[in-house]
């Protein structure tokens, strides 16, 4: 596999697993109008939604198996340095009140 496919692959995995399908399919509906100037149908729109869809099937239909990667796991650290979205909340918060003023030292 080139690193172009894969890199395709990667972004389409990607779109999908954080919500960008349904995102650009809003931005192409709600940035191109449905009609040309002259009254006619705008395909250009219909072909880019369509695009989108497809793409979100071929990757719907297709199997992949992943190993395991310790020295991508390694490098994360087995992810346990994370803090909880609580914690995230209060550093935050440290960093910019709701107020608007910094609090930092």
């Amino acid at each position: 596999m080139d690193l172009s496919r894969a890199k395709r692959i990667l972004k389409l995995a990607l779109e999908i697993q954080d919500g960008l399908v349904l995102q650009d399919l809003t931005f192409v509906h709600i940035g191109n109008s449905n009609l040309l100037p002259d009254g006619t149908i705008n395909f250009s729109k219909r072909w880019q939604q369509f695009n989108i869809v497809e793409n979100m099937k071929k990757f719907k239909k297709a199997t992949y198996t992943f190993k395991r990667q310790e020295k991508i796991i390694n490098f994360f650290q087995n992810f346990d340095d994370c803090i909880g979205e609580d914690a995230m909340w209060k550093l935050s918060e440290t960093i910019k009140p709701r107020g608007g003023k910094k609090t930092i030292q």
